[in-house]
């Protein structure tokens, strides 16, 4: 990348364009900006002292602030004039007259930056499509997507959190954390929370960080079986397993947070407590190669290592990418890219660019409303109980990772998603008992509660060719009158596929007819028990374009941001030895999955220690694993 800059661009150049991006601190962005800041004046004006002075700023913005630390600041700028001698730039008689003199700084202010991760966001990508000139001398009007009152609504909840208030940043300034909240229909970002101070680092930590998501991966698992023809009701046995690997010939066993087998479980009960062995076991089933794929047509993009502990979450990926990913199920299976901008004038008002969802179907509809029904589960009596919020349609899924280093909660209403994620900078456990469930979903639910007042009270629709029909978590089957209520939910089902029988487990197995059934939810379309589950085999006319424009909600306070101009619990449990292989094809073992809940939860068993990655079955086969030689198994997948 130097090269190819050298290459295009003079040093001078190189350096212009540098200058007129870096932070200063104060929210002053490039060297005139912080001129007219620290000095009240153009750059063109600063003095020798002066411009020493900006000069020792960008190492660290809050540490050499001239406004904050003048200390700092003074001995930073005397080694950069000191610099200035051995170089050949000033005569030693300039640099013994010039550190003597005492620079006169402006009044302390600084520019007020409205959501600044965001507007950095933005201006980079101006940066990128239109340079640095135009972006900082055009006069450009850029309208944006963000909602400035949810933007506040985020920025209130994060800092309100309990760990971020319990962890102040003068004693833990590696503490941290985001929140991200895209409308799933459009793709535009309603409110972005990059990191508690944007003085202290200017990483963006929802666009950037690559983390790991714990169980928060386990939707993509079970969306990739859902879409090769597994059912919510259907059954898994959660049993002891053990892989070897074949060059080390190591044994992993991946075991669930409570450390007990619980036997035969439905994929809506296993998902709900998110037990750890019926996802390996699926993933082992479909292959790993098969849900990288997947979850790539969701949008995510981040380096994927084709193993089973994937299913527990080894990966990593941005938040970005975790709620456009998350996106797809709130929509019926459309994928829609994020968008920041809506459209950009120039000075005279001319358009320049005008900005429409970019949107792909990737996931059927109805397996989407099926995974929607498992997710909307998770919440109402899984490990993110603490998101539900009263009278709303919430669906989502924690995520905590092994030592309980990073804590997850994503989840979606039909109108809006919205990923929170905290996590050291650099990678430390939070504590004890430091889950997704304990920490993020009480910030989601604290957020979303203020946002949703301005949204109208919705459920998630019934697409065509499927009924909500009250299911048995048990036994996977329509629910009996005999099924406890506990273990009694709604759930999307393909028409088709609805047992004629009742649940057999609390019951002797009655007759189940769907026209009888008062509580059955058809799609809004007209479609009724009696409706045929497919009439029509030709596409819709608009199922070719290239583009959907599917409005979200009609939330009253929606506006646009205008700027103008310069704009495991158990470390025991995880292994990395097991993964060391022998023939040159070394690959990492990743830290992966515990979640769970406090100890007043019962039945919560959402862990995944022992979240090992489990060396990729190209080469050799795995004792005990049954080979698909029609599978492409590759090294990496971009």
């Amino acid at each position: 990348m130097a090269f190819q800059l050298e290459q295009k661009y003079s040093k001078d150049e190189i350096l212009t364009l540098y200058l007129n991006e870096i932070y200063f601190g104060h929210g002053a962005y490039g060297l005139d900006s912080a001129s007219r800041i620290y000095f009240n004046k153009d750059a063109k004006d600063l003095t020798l002292i002066e411009c020493a002075v900006l000069a020792g700023i960008p190492k660290s913005p809050v540490v050499y602030s001239p406004f904050k630390y003048p200390e700092n600041n003074k001995t930073r700028r005397d080694l950069v004039l000191a610099k200035m001698v051995e170089l050949g730039f000033i005569s030693p008689s300039e640099f013994e007259k010039t550190r003597k003199e005492t620079p006169k700084l402006s009044q302390e202010r600084a520019e007020v930056l409205v959501a600044p991760y965001f507007v950095t966001y933005v201006r980079d990508i101006l940066l990128e499509k239109y340079g640095a000139n135009l972006v900082y001398n055009g006069g450009l009007r850029v309208y944006t997507t963000l909602d400035s009152e949810i933007q506040k609504y985020a920025e209130e909840a994060m800092a309100n959190s309990e760990i971020l208030k319990s962890r102040p940043m003068d004693k833990e300034p590696d503490m941290n954390g985001s929140l991200v909240c895209l409308d799933p229909h459009t793709g535009q970002i309603k409110a972005m929370y990059g990191g508690r101070s944007f003085e202290a680092s200017q990483f963006n930590r929802v666009t950037q960080a690559l983390r790991q998501p714990g169980s928060s991966f386990k939707p993509f698992v079970y969306g990739c079986a859902i879409e090769n023809g597994l059912l919510p009701g259907d059954h898994l046995v959660d049993e002891p397993i053990s892989y070897t690997n074949p060059w080390s010939h190591k044994t992993w066993s991946p075991k669930n947070y409570d450390l007990k087998f619980h036997g035969t479980v439905t994929l809506m009960k296993a998902l709900q407590n998110s037990f750890n062995i019926p996802a390996v076991k699926l993933i082992d089933k479909l292959t790993p190669a098969k849900v990288v794929r997947f979850t790539r047509k969701l949008g995510i993009t981040a380096q994927m290592e084709p193993n089973l502990s994937l299913a527990l979450g080894s990966g990593n990926f941005t938040p970005m990418e975790m709620a456009s990913a998350y996106g797809v199920f709130a929509n019926q299976g459309i994928y829609v890219s994020p968008m920041a901008i809506i459209r950009i004038e120039d000075r005279d008002g001319n358009i320049l660019e005008e900005n429409i969802p970019h949107a792909r179907e990737v996931m059927k509809a109805l397996h989407a409303s099926m995974l929607t029904d498992m997710l909307r589960l998770a919440v109402e009596r899984g490990t993110g109980k603490r998101a539900a919020i009263k009278g709303r349609a919430i669906a989502g899924k924690t995520g905590t990772t092994n030592d309980y280093i990073d804590a997850w909660f994503n989840g979606f209403t039909p109108d809006l998603v919205t990923i929170v994620q905290f996590g050291y900078d650099r990678p430390k456990s939070l504590g004890p008992k430091k889950a997704g469930g304990t920490v993020a979903a009480p910030v989601w639910k604290d957020f979303m509660e203020k946002v949703l007042k301005s949204y109208p009270e919705s459920e998630f629709p019934v697409p065509d060719d499927g009924a909500r029909i009250r299911m048995c978590i048990a036994g996977g089957k329509p629910a009996s009158k005999s099924c406890p209520p506990n273990l009694v939910t709604n759930q999307v089902y393909p028409i088709e596929s609805i047992s004629k029988i009742e649940c057999t487990v609390h019951s002797g197995g009655g007759r189940y007819a769907l026209e009888g059934d008062d509580g059955v939810e058809f799609a809004s379309t007209g479609l009724t028990a009696d409706t045929p589950a497919q009439s029509n085999f030709a596409p819709d006319n608009d199922f070719f374009q290239a583009d959907y424009n599917h409005g979200g909600g009609d939330a009253s306070h929606k506006q646009s941001m205008r700027i103008e101009g310069t704009v495991g619990e158990d470390a025991y449990l995880y292994a990395p030895e097991f993964f060391k292989q022998n023939m040159g094809q070394g690959m990492l073992a990743p830290k992966v999955d515990i979640d769970t809940d406090d100890k007043n939860a019962s039945n919560l068993h959402d862990d995944d220690t022992d979240n090992s990655a489990t060396p990729e079955r190209a080469a050799s086969h795995e004792p005990g694993v049954v080979m698909k030689p029609s599978v492409e198994f590759r090294d990496s997948f971009q």
